[in-house]
């Protein structure tokens, strides 16, 4: 009986260890399933999901079609369109409770 016990207390230790280890690769990243404008961020730590917001943005256009069928492309750096981060990613990912 001591025996198995012993087995039973080793199993479930193993089990929080197994479940600490997973818990502590996301201490720093967002968890599985989290989308910041709509894209997927799952794993993705901070300055990733920045990187990845600024390569969404890089390539900005609007087209403006006029009624002649005439257009114009206006590009982000006409409107002045730029990316300003406030720490709120850094926040979430703080404020998360793996334990």
């Amino acid at each position: 009986a001591g025996v198995a016990a012993a087995v039973i207390i080793l199993t479930a230790g193993g089990g929080f260890g197994f479940y600490a280890s997973k818990a502590a690769a996301y201490n720093d990243a967002f968890l599985p399933n989290t989308t910041i404008n709509g894209m997927d961020v799952s794993g993705k730590d901070a300055e990733e999901v920045k990187a990845m917001i600024e390569e969404e943005i890089a390539g900005y256009e609007i087209a403006v079609l006029e009624r002649t069928e005439a257009g114009e492309t206006i590009k982000k750096e006409e409107i002045g369109l730029h990316s300003v981060f406030d720490g709120s990613l850094e926040t979430i990912i703080a404020e998360y409770k793996f334990y």
